[in-house]
């Protein structure tokens, strides 16, 4: 293709004239319709070519739509690139104003982008909110708080809070609607868990409902729990395990040696059942004794029980070694502290 040719398919391609929201006129090129909260239809026809004087075929033409959200003038986005004359744009944010620019392309020749003309999505029912998070809590009450999601065009007009009840999963009732973003459920049981979920409400429609979200009343700290109890037993190794209760969530196991003088010192803190204490010594007793935690507190110690690691063989002894001069009917062998005649 000559230059000359070139500048000139170049200077029709921009003729394409600029996008119109709904365009009614019947020669119109360009149509942005069907618009919705998150999508909008953009409809193409290719621009006006002077066909006797260049052989060129309408149908290699592609197309770039370019959009921007943040102003006329703002920084405009590459959201399609094709021979396609029918694009539905999605993903879009309700309530925005856009900006279109349209751009012709043959082959290596581009047009220049059309002027940009706006068009703005519809509102729509408000985001998908985050659960609510819990801000205080007794034996009877749990005090809920949440954050306005995204109201999409139109101004929140309740939130709606619902509580699972019963042992069915998803049976839930409504348990607060109105504005405030914090309520305060009450009339509930002690150390029971209970789940919610939240939804808002707008003049468009209701939002999805949140990810449900569990939380406890409070109950009371455990009580005494019984001795750790000896599973294993071992030359330099105690297995120590215990018994969880409904009401505890983790266990701090404290070990007394009687030899260090340090008195008990923490072993294990956490939720497992049971902990293999390492590195002690052989055929020596050992102290031990549980105390059991949740939310509310800790327990008392339970009692102290003492486990004794097992004995081991003795070790090699010396080798033995002949001891002074050897006589005609005896010698004298030694090993260690022991010494022994030969006859």
């Amino acid at each position: 293709m000559m230059e000359d040719e070139r500048r000139a398919i170049q200077l029709q391609l921009s003729k394409m004239p600029t996008p119109k929201v709904s365009c009614r006129r019947p020669l119109c090129w360009v149509k942005v319709t069907d618009i919705e909260s998150r999508s909008a239809l953009i409809q193409l026809s290719a621009p006006e070519i002077d066909t006797k004087e260049y052989e060129i075929d309408v149908g290699e033409f592609n197309y770039e739509l370019l959009l921007c959200e943040k102003g006329r003038d703002g920084k405009y986005k590459l959201v399609y690139s094709g021979d396609a004359t029918e694009i539905t744009l999605k993903d879009l944010k309700p309530a925005t104003e856009y900006h279109l620019k349209v751009c012709t392309i043959l082959d290596d020749v581009r047009g220049s982008p059309t002027e940009a003309i706006s068009f703005k999505t519809s509102p729509c029912e408000p985001d998908q909110p985050q659960h609510p998070k819990l801000q205080q809590k007794s034996k009877t009450y749990l005090h809920l708080k949440w954050n306005s999601p995204n109201e999409n065009g139109s101004k929140i007009s309740a939130y709606i809070l619902e509580s699972e009840v019963g042992d069915s999963p998803g049976n839930y009732v409504e348990v607060y609607n109105g504005l405030q973003k914090q309520y305060r459920v009450s009339k509930l049981t002690a150390a029971t868990k209970y789940t919610f979920r939240l939804a808002a409400i707008n003049n468009t429609g209701k939002s999805e409902y949140s990810e449900p979200v569990s939380f406890c009343t409070s109950g009371s700290a455990p009580s005494q729990p019984d001795p750790p109890m000896l599973s294993e037993c071992y030359v330099t190794e105690l297995v120590i395990s215990w018994i969880k209760r409904p009401n505890d969530d983790e266990f701090a196991l404290q070990i007394d040696d009687q030899i260090s003088g340090h008195g008990f010192i923490p072993v294990y803190n956490g939720p497992l059942l049971s902990h293999r204490i390492h590195g002690l010594r052989r055929n020596k007793e050992y102290k031990f004794r549980l105390a059991a935690r949740n939310e509310e507190g800790n327990s008392k110690w339970s009692d102290i029980v003492a486990y004794k690691t097992l004995p081991a063989r003795p070790d090699p002894p010396s080798k033995p070694q002949i001891k002074g001069k050897i006589h005609p009917h005896y010698f004298r062998i030694t090993w260690g502290k022991f010494a022994k005649i030969v006859v």
